[in-house]
């Protein structure tokens, strides 16, 4: 893996993250911080290593657990929670994209 895929990987498993979060928290009614302990409590982790995933993304033994509790709400898959090198390609492929059309522009 080159460093370009690393950035991407360690950037969209943070975003997923995230949207993890925000997903619990709409559908709970609640805000973003309990939302938050409520994740932590059910992966057996503290608040806090939930608040560093969202920089660093879901360590691969919680993703299950992480999973089960978002798809309670609606369906969830392992790809969107935890990216491989796969979608970090596809997205730098987009970004190459969109940058080479800017330039068009």
């Amino acid at each position: 893996m080159n460093e370009q895929q690393e950035a991407m990987l360690l950037a969209l498993r943070g975003l997923a993250v995230r949207a993890a979060i925000r997903h619990v928290a709409m559908f709970e009614g609640i805000e973003n911080r309990p939302a938050i302990k409520l994740i932590a409590e059910h992966c057996n982790v503290l608040s806090l290593d939930v608040v560093k995933w969202r920089e660093f993304g879901v360590p691969s033994d919680k993703v299950d657990l992480l999973l089960e509790l978002l798809n309670r709400y609606s369906p969830w898959a392992r790809h969107q929670l935890r990216p491989r090198v796969r979608e970090a390609d596809i997205w730098l492929r987009v970004e190459a994209a969109q940058e080479e059309q800017a330039r068009a522009a």
